[in-house]
């Protein structure tokens, strides 16, 4: 062979049965299976991703029509108020277990494991079989992630039938039961309705009142008043 020629090398080649082969084949059976599992890993993050942190799959339409169905039937029995109860209560589950909620909105995991869990859990406390039976469909139909629209929507619906209203009121200083006796009256006189009023602190306030009603809001505070007059001196100046 003249010292132009160049020798040719084969690749190298494991003996069959070596122990070199062996580990070879190991370390890559290894190795593609870890990628397998960090590939499998990495697309259930993205779908759970894509489901919180994307657009809303349902709209509020889709609340409204649940909760009126769910209406429709409690007028029947004339029961809107327990039934109102009862998915308060299941919704107050759903938002005290993060992790519960979670699970059931996750697309990721099977739909039968999230029907026996809700099942499960339905037979520890003390729902009626129309709740019950609402709160499975949910499930089945994927809508129980909005449950707490459910509801609301359904509130508004009770509200209106039993001819209610919810009032917010603030105030910079505890209210004696006397004043908020009469104002409450006085809220019921202006709404024509029986007024369910929750009383909040707020000492950014200094002083007087804010009552929301509804999209309402009747600002008698001394804060705004003092806004007011700042407003004006501002002008003027």
């Amino acid at each position: 062979m003249s010292s132009g020629s160049r020798r040719s090398v084969s690749p190298r080649r494991w003996p069959r049965g070596s122990s070199g082969r062996t580990s070879a084949w190991k370390i890559t059976r290894l190795w593609s299976r870890i990628i397998s599992r960090r590939l499998s890993v990495n697309i259930d993050r993205r779908l759970y991703q894509l489901y919180y942190e994307g657009q809303p799959l349902i709209s509020s339409n889709i609340a409204k029509r649940y909760a009126r169905a769910f209406f429709k039937i409690a007028g029947e029995e004339k029961r809107y108020e327990s039934y109102y109860q009862e998915l308060g209560r299941f919704s107050a589950i759903l938002k005290e277990n993060k992790n519960l909620s979670e699970f059931l909105a996750n697309p990721i995991f099977a739909l039968s494991d999230k029907k026996a869990v809700v099942e499960s859990l339905l037979e520890k406390i003390r729902i009626s079989p129309l709740t019950s039976n609402f709160l499975k469909l949910l499930v089945d139909r994927r809508r129980i992630g909005i449950l707490s629209d459910i509801q609301g929507c359904y509130r508004e619906l009770m509200d209106i039938a039993l001819k209610k209203v919810r009032v917010t009121v603030k105030t910079a200083f505890p209210l004696t039961r006397e004043t908020s006796a009469r104002l409450q009256n006085g809220l019921e006189r202006l709404t024509d309705r029986e007024v369910e009023m929750v009383v909040l602190e707020d000492r950014s306030l200094l002083g007087g009142v804010v009552v929301r009603v509804g999209d309402t809001l009747y600002d008698g505070s001394v804060r705004t008043q003092l806004n007011n007059i700042r407003n004006l001196l501002g002008e003027e100046i």
